[in-house]
Order: structure tokens, then C-alpha cells, then sequence
């Protein structure tokens, strides 16, 4: 009789427990089993990476080389509730860690260049970061989101459900390695027009490439300025040092400094470096002369009178394309403007508006005079 409600009660029990069964991890299982009774690491490799794959396969798996539905399932649960700062301390020491980050975006680090800065950036990380804390620290000051992708994969992996690889911005200054970290550094609720969707309008938007649009002064600014949301300057020296500076305020020529709490200077080349000064920190001054000309963060002038020091430039808008539309709006009152005021030219004064209303590709009329 004992044995009987023994037994009744284990079936019942497993009954139950097939119930409570996430039928999304249990498709997931059949997905990668393809109908057999058990999975291995190999199953695991094609969809999440080599490296991932190898790291998480430990919290499925004791001493099995292959695991059945009922394990897979009763120890998916605790990589469903992976956080970033689990994430580093199951994927440390920090090479192995930025690794699988950056495969789990899709990115391989492939030329001497993108070598060249992994070992910076891993330097960084084991000079300023010597245990499992103190690597979760680092992580949290100075690129916050780096493990999302990787715990977006390892959901999908567990549960079914297809990975949304986020759009690539390719820039002509940083390299995807370099631009990988930088995205991950800055708040999507700042730096990001809406982190819920990933259509082409709705990420960074090219607005200044020097490479597209010339390098000088005045395209800069006709490109950048009025823009009335947060960007992302992409230096490139002709030291060849590499910087990038994230702005939470509108860009403008101002004596004064600007520049909210989540502007801050990153260096990518020849070292990776983040530094935050206290706000206002942004200096950007090329008109007047009776103040200091150039561009500077904090104590540092990056970018010397005429651009001299300048290989290379990039302005990123970060508000998305309804901003970069006002912003053309913006741009289309002000040579309208000009173009009045040019009907009866001061003084010294028509030539500089005709050059700024050319440049926003206007083309005048016969009639009209010098």
C-alpha cells in the first residue's frame, strides 16, 4: 500500500513537473536535438558561437558530454535569469570575456588593427581590474551594456526565439571592434532614438563625414549645428590618436563650455581611455577670436584653429530622423533669411551669406548680383 502512494505520488510529481515545463525552452531543445533524445556542446556552437557556447555549456551539463530534455530544461533556468554582471563573472578573464561579446554581436576581430585595439582594451581591463569584482565594476563604469547581446543570445538559444541582430553603423575612423564598444558605452535612453526598434531611420544617422563632405570649419558647422539632439564626434588626429566625444546638448560655437552629465571622451587609438569631467566640459570655438579657437574636452584640445591637427571626422546624430528632419527645416528658414537680406546686401555682408547659402546647394539666378 505505501509503495503504491509512493509511486502514485513520484508519478504525480513528474507529472507536474512536465507541466511546468517553459514550452519555449522545450521547442528550443527539439530545435537543437532535431528529434534525437540528447544535445552536446556541438549543437550549441552554430547558434550562439564557439566561445559562448563553451563558456555557458558547464551550467547545463555536470560531468555529461550530452543532456536530456528533463536536464536542459531544469537548468535553462538559470541562464534565462543571466545578468550582465553574471554574465562577466562566467565569461572572465576579460580576453575571453570581450570575445564572446563581440561574437555574440556577429563581429570578428580580424584585422591588425582591430587586434591591435582588443589588446588595448583587455590591457585596460586587467590593469584596472583583478578580480571577479573589480572586472563587474569596470564593466559597469566604462561600457555598461557590453553583455546584452550575449544575453540576448543565450535567450534565444533557450527559448526559441529568433536572435534581432541590432543594425551595424560602419564608420571610416573606428573599426567595428572600436565602434562595438562605443555603442555599448552610452545609454540608449540618451544616446538611442528609440532602443526598442532597429529600423534605419531610427539609429545613428551620418550628419558630418569629412571624408563625404570636406574638411573645414564652415562644413562642420553647416552640417552639425542645429541639430537640437544628442551626437557623437568621431576624431581621427593626424597623429593618427583616435577619440570620440558623446554630447547630450547641441552642438554650437560658444565662448562658454556645454555639455550635460552623459557627455564624455572616449580614446581609442593609441590606448582605450574613458574620461567624464564634471558638465560643462565641451569647449567649441572657431569664430571669435577673443576666445581660445578649437575644440576641447575637459583640459584636452582635440581639435586645433582651421582643423589643422584633423585626419579625419565624423558627427553621428543619436535622435533619430523626425530631429535630423527639423533640423533641415531649420536650415531652410535660415537661408530663406538670407536670401531676403541678400535683396539689399550690407556691407561686407553678401559675400559670406552666398557662400553659406551655396553650400546648403542653393543655385542663384541669372538676375541676381554680387
Amino acid at each position: 500500500m505505501g509503495n503504491q502512494q509512493s509511486q502514485h505520488n513520484n508519478s504525480g510529481h513528474a507529472n507536474y513537473a512536465k507541466k511546468q515545463r517553459d514550452p519555449r525552452v522545450v521547442s528550443a531543445f527539439n530545435s537543437l536535438s532535431n528529434g534525437k533524445d540528447t544535445i552536446g556542446l556541438e549543437q550549441l556552437k552554430p547558434s550562439i558561437g564557439a566561445k559562448l557556447a563553451l563558456s555557458i555549456w558547464p551550467s547545463l551539463e555536470d560531468t555529461e558530454q550530452r543532456i536530456t530534455l528533463e536536464q536542459f530544461v531544469e537548468r535553462a533556468e538559470t541562464l534565462l535569469n543571466l545578468t550582465p554582471d553574471m554574465a562577466v563573472r562566467m565569461l572572465m578573464p576579460a580576453q575571453k570575456l570581450v570575445t564572446a561579446c563581440l561574437e555574440a554581436e556577429g563581429i570578428e576581430v580580424q584585422t591588425e588593427e582591430e587586434k591591435a585595439f582588443l589588446n588595448s582594451l583587455v590591457e585596460h581591463m586587467e590593469s584596472n581590474a583583478k578580480t571577479a569584482d573589480a572586472l563587474v565594476d569596470w564593466k559597469n563604469t566604462n561600457c555598461a551594456r557590453m553583455c546584452h547581446p550575449l544575453i540576448e543570445r543565450v535567450q534565444s538559444l533557450l527559448t526559441a526565439i529568433p536572435f534581432k541582430q541590432g543594425p551595424k553603423i560602419h564608420s571610416t575612423i573606428l573599426n567595428d571592434v572600436q565602434m562595438f564598444i562605443l555603442r555599448h558605452a552610452l545609454p540608449t535612453t540618451v544616446f538611442f532614438p528609440d532602443p526598442s526598434r532597429h529600423s534605419s531611420d531610427e539609429d545613428w544617422l551620418l550628419l558630418y563625414s569629412s571624408a563625404r563632405d570636406g574638411m573645414s570649419t564652415t562644413r562642420f558647422e553647416a552640417k552639425v549645428f542645429d541639430y537640437k539632439g544628442p551626437s557623437v564626434l568621431i576624431l581621427r588626429q593626424s597623429s593618427n590618436d583616435i577619440y570620440a566625444i558623446a554630447t547630450d546638448e547641441e552642438w554650437r560655437h560658444t565662448s562658454k563650455a556645454f555639455g550635460g552629465p552623459y557627455s564624455v571622451l572616449f580614446q581609442f587609438s593609441p590606448q582605450f581611455v574613458r574620461l567624464q569631467f564634471p558638465p560643462p566640459a565641451i569647449s567649441c570655438n572657431f569664430k571669435a577670436r577673443s576666445s581660445p579657437l578649437g575644440l576641447s574636452y575637459g583640459n584636452r584640445l582635440l581639435i586645433e584653429e582651421a582643423m589643422a591637427n584633423v585626419g579625419g571626422m565624423e558627427v553621428w546624430g543619436c535622435a533619430g530622423a523626425e530631429t535630423l528632419r527639423a533640423q533641415s527645416k531649420t536650415k531652410q528658414r535660415h537661408a530663406q533669411q538670407a536670401e531676403r537680406n541678400a535683396k539689399v546686401p550690407l556691407p561686407g555682408k553678401w559675400e559670406e551669406e552666398k557662400a553659406i547659402l551655396e553650400m546648403a546647394g542653393h543655385r542663384f539666378s541669372s538676375e541676381r548680383r554680387d
